[in-house]
């Protein structure tokens, strides 16, 4: 057996081993092995077991307590995005096996990170609102780019995701403009230049998936919007 595999035990572990074991895992050679990242997940699913609805954080018997920060988003869904990068990049597979084969992937992110959604403040909250956005650009992505599916409903069902994105990130436009009375708090240089990127992004996904369903006036507010933010 692999040594790497041989830490993934199914005895409880402290909560500081398995993160270190994990990092060890996603830090190394090690972070690129499909089968050791899915045994991975197993072994921080079952050594973290599920979190406590209104608590933060998980806890053992023993009172050490770990939060579901950590856990789910640093932890998690670190793995599960190696994993379907490693098979988005696999250019040895078709286009098409490529996506399903890292779809699943996504869509499990997606769970894990759409309950953070209800957590995120107007004051804070940027890194979490451009994981979940990635996630759910990458899947409206997927979509568009499914050969095994019509043109139409390649559109119809990347729009939905493309539409959700636009949904997250439209509230903190109004953060950008410093004079405005209604910002909740300014928001940094690098902030600004990356909630910028995110909305030029999704605008112009936007932009080309009405213009697929002929809805030039609509695209054409998309494109201007692009032009706006950049």
């Amino acid at each position: 057996m692999c040594p790497m595999l041989k830490k993934l035990t199914n005895k409880l572990q402290p909560y500081r081993e398995v993160t270190r074991i994990i990092v060890e895992i996603l830090c190394s050679k090690k972070g690129e092995n499909i089968r050791i990242l899915e045994h991975s997940i197993s072994y921080a699913e079952y050594q973290f077991g599920k979190g406590v609805p209104g608590k933060l954080y998980r806890e053992r018997e023993d009172g050490e307590r770990i939060s579901n920060w950590i856990v789910e988003i640093q932890t998690l869904n670190g793995i599960i995005t190696l994993l379907s990068g490693l098979y988005i990049q696999n250019k040895s597979l078709s286009s098409i096996d490529r996506d399903n084969m890292a779809f699943p992937y996504l869509e499990r992110s997606l769970s894990i990170l759409n309950p953070w959604v209800t957590n995120l403040d107007s004051g804070s909250g940027i890194v979490e609102i451009k994981i979940l956005n990635e996630i759910i650009t990458t899947l409206a992505d997927f979509y568009r780019r499914n050969v095994s599916i019509s043109d139409i409903d390649r559109t119809n069902m990347a729009f939905p995701y493309i539409e959700r994105s636009l949904n997250i990130l439209n509230p903190w436009v109004i953060n950008l403009d410093p004079d405005s009375s209604n910002g909740i708090d300014s928001l940094s240089k690098d902030q600004i230049d990356r909630l910028l990127d995110e909305l030029i992004f999704t605008e112009q996904n936007m932009a080309a998936v009405t213009g697929d369903r002929r809805q030039f006036d609509v695209a054409e507010g998309h494109c201007q919007r692009c032009l706006v933010y950049s």
